[in-house]
């Protein structure tokens, strides 16, 4: 499936709501074949017009999908403290919570890192949206010979606009009242 812009961001959260708590799929399992569904076409370099949602709203709105999202940013963020070691502030851009002061999700964080490729509009925005807005990332730049896009294991490094603050996504859970990671599949299914 293809995620046309941040728009339809929400999806990678939703199939693995589906996958997790309607059809009891293993999280590891359910994650690999979201990965494989989507794709992500970026349209804009504008870093205004990259979709950031506030975290209340989004927890009011859609809680369970906020729970997702944290257990992907903290599956996320704990692979890239092992990559980038003490590099906070690059941890800090790489989070798909912004927490340069109201905390929001980053939408096209989430496309990034639920997509198994990335691509813009035309071979000067890709190259453009590698370079200036997405420049760096876990794996970046393996691009396909058959086409414009390159595969991201994660979000990518851009311009920090403010001092970059250490991510606790420990927190997170514990703003929903969940306290301590659970072990992945051990979630009932929600009915």
């Amino acid at each position: 499936m293809q995620l046309n812009d941040t728009h339809p961001a929400i999806a990678v959260a939703e199939l693995m709501r589906l996958l997790v708590d309607e059809n009891g799929m293993d999280w590891n399992q359910a994650w690999a074949v979201t990965r494989k569904t989507f794709a992500y076409t970026n349209h804009t370099l504008l870093p205004e017009a990259l979709e950031r949602w506030p975290l209340g709203l989004f927890g009011k709105l859609l809680p369970r999908h906020l729970e997702i999202i944290f257990e992907i940013n903290a599956r996320f963020l704990d692979e890239a403290r092992v990559r980038f070691f003490g590099d906070d502030a690059r941890i800090a851009r790489l989070s798909l919570i912004d927490e340069s002061g109201e905390r929001y999700v980053r939408m096209a964080h989430l496309a990034c890192v639920g997509s198994h490729a990335i691509n813009g509009v035309a071979d000067l925005h890709s190259e453009l949206l590698k370079q200036d807005v997405l420049p760096t990332s876990t794996r970046c730049g393996r691009k396909s010979s058959a086409t414009d896009q390159w595969r991201y294991a994660a979000p990518l490094d851009g311009p920090v606009e403010s001092e970059a603050r250490t991510i606790d996504h420990r927190r997170d859970r514990r703003e929903l009242g969940q306290g301590s990671r659970q072990a992945p599949g051990t979630r009932a299914p929600r009915r």
